[in-house]
């Protein structure tokens, strides 16, 4: 079997031309392997560089948008309105507020503190959605996040306070707890 290898170049598309090698199992036409290739590594962890850096440019984090939704209202939330609105402990709005935004930016916030802030906050569906999935996270079908979900549609506004009330009442678990 002729192993593939790269030559040369046609604008910006690598080219295969063949060359008679062994043949062997990882190989097919078109791919080369980056075990047998450090040209071909070399690329792809270029290719990974780029990938990172148009991910980082392009992605807002948690702590980002928390931060800027938090400045947006008329009057800026301090760590108390933080507290009072969303049961959060203040230490978590000074995560948010991180002076090493790198570190904020990879802190892993957990579901339910992200939910609490999106009540707090008195997202509506969308928003919440935009704010779950910038900590990576997103509502599913279970009837828990069913009814997590209708705080943002049917509740919007509310206090956490109001929210957990209607959480028991519906037999879900409260948020904060």
């Amino acid at each position: 079997m002729k192993k593939p290898c790269r030559k040369h170049t046609v604008g910006d598309v690598w080219c295969n031309s063949q060359v008679n090698d062994p043949s062997q199992d990882n190989v097919s036409a078109g791919h080369i392997s980056v075990i047998e290739n450090g040209d071909e590594l070399r690329r792809k962890l270029k290719r990974l560089k780029a990938q990172i850096a148009f991910y980082k440019e392009t992605y807002i984090s948690f702590a980002k948008l928390a931060k800027r939704l938090m400045k947006s209202f008329e009057a800026p939330w301090s760590a108390g309105i933080f507290a009072d609105k969303t049961h959060l402990d203040e230490s978590l709005y000074y995560k948010i507020y991180n002076k090493d935004q790198e570190e904020a930016d990879n802190r892993v916030w957990s579901f339910d503190a992200v939910m609490q802030f999106c009540v707090g906050i008195g997202a509506d569906k969308k928003l919440a959605d935009q704010v779950l999935a910038s900590a990576g996270y997103v509502l599913t079908e279970t009837d828990d996040h069913i009814a997590y979900g209708f705080l943002f549609t049917d509740m919007q506004g509310c206090s956490i306070d109001e929210c957990n009330y209607f959480l028991k009442a519906a037999h879900v678990r409260p948020l904060g707890n």
